[in-house]
């Protein structure tokens, strides 16, 4: 008596036909309030944002400007690793308008929490932080040892 093979592959799950339909109605319902400037509320959430960031260096140090306008130095916490630095804070809004009011949103409002990891070792201790204009520029020295403690940043 001949045995069946075993361990033959089994067919791939296909994909009915009705869930594609609904790919493609919701990607065309995106496209659409996208295009008329009402963007969907699940594709812009307001209740948390990241601020933009850009990270350069020199020599001796390494920067970070990030773009956090409509607060103050007591509204950034900062703190700081020898190999990360965490900013967090709130942006709250000027004026309170209901969501059905809107008609376009694109200001982002509510907390930002955001880790950035360092491509070389920092000296925590002394980060510089300044923040004018809207814009929190970091000044983080490199150091060779690559040790410290995690320390709290002062922004100016």
């Amino acid at each position: 008596m001949a045995e069946e093979p075993k361990n033959q592959p089994e067919e791939p799950d296909k994909v009915p036909i009705r869930d594609l339909m609904n790919i493609q109605e919701t990607m065309n319902d995106l496209f659409k309030d996208l295009f008329s400037g009402k963007l969907a509320k699940s594709v812009l959430s307001t209740d948390s944002w990241l601020p933009l960031v850009d990270i350069y260096e020199n020599k001796d140090a390494i920067y970070i400007l990030m773009d956090i306008p409509g607060m103050t130095p007591k509204d950034i916490d900062i703190t700081a690793t020898p190999e990360n630095i965490i900013v967090k804070g709130e942006r709250k809004a000027a004026k309170e308008i209901s969501d059905e009011d809107f008609i376009l949103r694109e200001h982002y409002y509510g907390q930002f929490s955001r880790s950035i990891p360092l491509p070389y070792p920092v000296k925590p201790r002394d980060i510089k932080a300044t923040y004018k204009d809207g814009t929190l520029e970091l000044r983080l020295p490199k150091s060779k040892t690559g040790r410290g403690k995690s320390v709290r940043i002062d922004v100016e």
